[in-house]
């Protein structure tokens, strides 16, 4: 993958075209599944660590990290996740509002998190503990999945929920990993 310091990762509704930003020249990128670049956006960041796509509007909402703003130039996303210092899960409400924080306590930071609406559980992405985890709401882990190595940064999940998307910053690659998680029964 010819992308420097990939930072997050999210997929489009239909399975066929990821999003990634780089925290290190700030860019956005749209990639094919094997992790090509297929265009680069004209917006340009600042300390860009975070992107989801909005499948409602077909745009994209970015993570700012050293503003802690969201910028709204192609997504819109229900949940923010503050990597470190303190790790925080937060509801947003539908005008970015919001009545509480939880601080996370099961991992080293908190890299990447992505909804799996199929499982109704969120997974959350840790790079000092070099896992994945399946979680289903706020520091309740189901499962913990080793990763080979440090600098995972960006998770995502087929439409289908059949695979998990993931980038590594350092090795500038993107792996793809069946998701073999029971698909949850229906409330």
């Amino acid at each position: 993958m010819n992308v420097a310091e990939p930072s997050d990762l999210t997929i489009d509704e239909t399975g066929t075209i990821l999003w990634t930003v780089s925290d290190t020249n700030n860019k956005i990128y749209r990639l094919d599944l094997q992790g090509n670049i297929t265009k680069t956006l004209s917006y340009v960041g600042n300390d860009l660590e975070g992107v989801a796509y909005d499948r409602r509007d077909h745009t994209l909402w970015l993570a700012e990290e050293e503003y802690r703003a969201v910028i709204h130039v192609d997504t819109a996303g229900a949940i923010v996740l503050n990597e470190r210092s303190p790790g925080l899960f937060i509801p947003l409400k539908s005008d970015f509002s919001y009545d509480v924080k939880y601080q996370l306590t099961f991992a080293g930071d908190y890299s990447a998190m992505t909804y799996d609406p199929q499982r109704r559980c969120f997974w959350i992405m840790s790079d000092e503990s070099m896992a994945m985890f399946l979680c289903t709401g706020p520091n309740v882990v189901h499962a913990e999945y080793a990763l080979s190595s440090r600098r995972f940064e960006g998770i995502a999940l087929d439409p289908a929920g059949k695979y998990v998307y993931a980038v590594n910053d350092s090795a500038r690659a993107l792996y793809v990993f069946q998701n073999t998680v029971p698909v949850a029964p229906a409330p």
